[in-house]
């Protein structure tokens, strides 16, 4: 029996690199976006409106990943049909 090969693809790793990317800054803005919340019901605006850029921030990152990622998915899937 052969061992199996545990090495990831230069496909897989780009993948999974972009996926956990995005699922990263998903977790960061929603955390900045509930910090900007408690942050604005204690009045401090000038905060709440920091924590609330970074949410977008990273919620824009999130999205860029996640296109990134689709754009790969679809190129491998295009590239596949080709052959």
């Amino acid at each position: 029996m052969r061992a199996r090969d545990t090495t990831l693809t230069a496909f897989e790793a780009t993948v999974s690199g972009l996926a956990r990317a995005a699922a990263h800054n998903e977790r960061l803005a929603g955390d900045y976006a509930r910090l900007a919340a408690y942050i604005a019901r204690e009045g401090r605006t000038s905060a709440a409106d920091l924590f609330e850029s970074l949410s977008r921030h990273h919620a824009i990152r999130a999205l860029e990943e996640r296109a990134r990622l689709g754009a790969v998915l679809h190129e491998r899937n295009g590239l596949d049909g080709e052959d």
